[in-house]
């Protein structure tokens, strides 16, 4: 949120000396408010505040929430007060007014995504059942990627008369099928192996927001294949219309393509800090692949290449982890793979294999404790298991979930108790998603 609040506040300050420089007087004009009103919005904004003083935090969402309408509101008062003519190529100040029209793009987008998590809020209060970080999530994601989508679209008429395909270098292009699809392809390919190779070779994971996001996912399967179905088949399009399509055509025309490639390539990765923050790896791996699909655009002069490559390597993690996966711990794929329907038996023996193969693999001891559990056998040695897993990752809630589960079946009723109190202490979304309240019901007497 930080992020996004200071990019923002960056744009507003540049979007003022363009309009003071367009046209002062207008802006003179238009910025001008009676001191009552100005007063009023000064004491509401410091009352929301002064009414959260332990949620620092929120100030980023308080202030585009307060601001950015208002300012919205005088930028348009601007419009028709100078009376801005339609952007063609050919206009005297072409370059300032295509990133005047991005501009515009990124406010309402900002003032779109305030709207749709006031909605969201306001919905999770009337049906409690999907108040889960994970369903909020998801959904907030797909409606401001397809509202951010739909202005990019919009936006993206006026770069010229041809059209919004042409206009966002999504219709095919003159340029050999080797350059425009088997490269990408080929290259979407070489970084999805590398991608797979560095998490399937690793035996704990960093802990990031989205792995905390990941594992609170409940047991839905229409919410986990709309998850798999946002990022192997959305995801890619949207982000690449968006970036390479469209802010990348605007970049190149008010700059250089070489400030397009760069300033792309770092806005792309900086996006995706918020999922990955934690695993530097990760952060890394993904402000070079945002460099690598920049490129290829500008390469080809088309964004249906970065499309092709950015699937390419969506679907390629996903089916080369598996592969890396089956060949190193064939026993542990089996189960995940087959798990419900292989007896208690079959799991617990797969589940042991696949520790004896990779002692240090974390997942195989804390399932095969859930499988003890779940059917109330060997509890000593699952509490062993859980413990084990914990050594090695301390930093998955869901470990700890399985040992309190397995402290109350084992009647330890206050150790179970302040395990829960601790993990809601250090993973307070956790805990937001869980109930405990058998744990209160029973009688410790």
């Amino acid at each position: 949120m930080f992020v996004a609040f200071f990019g923002l506040v960056l744009l507003m300050l540049w979007d003022i000396r363009f309009l003071k420089r367009m046209n002062k007087s207008a802006f003179t004009a238009a910025c001008q408010m009676p001191p009552s009103i100005l007063l009023t919005i000064c004491m509401l904004f410091l009352f929301v505040l002064a009414a959260s003083p332990d949620r620092p935090d929120i100030f980023p969402g308080y202030f585009i929430a307060f601001m950015l309408p208002l300012y919205v509101f005088r930028r348009r008062k601007i419009f028709k007060m100078i009376k801005l003519k339609e952007i063609t190529p050919d206009a005297p100040d072409f370059r300032n007014r295509l990133a005047f029209e991005a501009a515009s793009v990124v406010y309402y987008w900002f003032l779109g995504l305030v709207v749709f998590s006031v909605d969201l809020k306001i919905f999770v209060t009337i049906y409690p059942e999907y108040n889960t970080i994970f369903f909020q999530m998801i959904l907030l994601s797909f409606l401001s990627s397809c509202y951010l989508f739909a202005l990019v679209c919009f936006s993206a008429r006026s770069f010229s008369s041809a059209g919004i395909f042409t206009n966002l270098k999504i219709k095919m292009v003159k340029k050999s099928w080797m350059k425009v699809f088997l490269a990408p392809v080929l290259l979407g390919l070489v970084f999805a192996f590398f991608s797979a190779s560095i998490v399937s070779q690793r035996t704990i994971q960093p802990n990031t927001p989205l792995s905390e996001v990941v594992h609170s996912i409940p047991n839905s399967k229409i919410l986990s294949v709309l998850l798999i179905l946002i990022a192997t088949l959305l995801a890619p399009l949207f982000e690449e219309v968006i970036f390479r399509g469209y802010f990348f055509h605007v970049l190149k025309e008010y700059k250089s393509k070489l400030f397009a490639i760069f300033f792309i390539s770092f806005f792309f990765g900086v996006l995706h800090f918020q999922q990955y923050w934690g695993d530097w790896a990760a952060m890394s791996f993904v402000m070079l692949l945002g460099f690598a699909l920049t490129s290829v655009r500008a390469l080809t002069g088309s964004t249906t290449s970065t499309v092709v490559m950015h699937y390419v390597y969506n679907i390629g993690v996903i089916v080369i982890a598996g592969v890396l996966m089956y060949h190193s711990n064939p026993a542990y794929y089996e189960f995940v793979v087959y798990q419900k329907n292989l007896d208690v038996e079959k799991q617990i023996a797969l589940l042991e294999e696949s520790v004896r193969v990779q002692p240090d693999w974390a997942f195989a001891y804390n399932d095969l404790a859930q499988v003890y559990v779940s059917k109330d056998i060997q509890l000593e040695k699952a509490l062993v298991l859980a413990e084990k897993a914990m050594e090695l990752d301390p930093h998955k809630p869901a470990f700890i979930q399985t040992k309190i589960e397995i402290l109350f079946e084992l009647d330890r009723i206050l150790e179970a108790r302040a395990l829960r109190d601790h993990m809601f202490d250090q993973y307070p979304d956790w805990g937001k998603q869980m109930t405990y309240d058998y744990l209160d019901a029973t009688d410790t007497d």
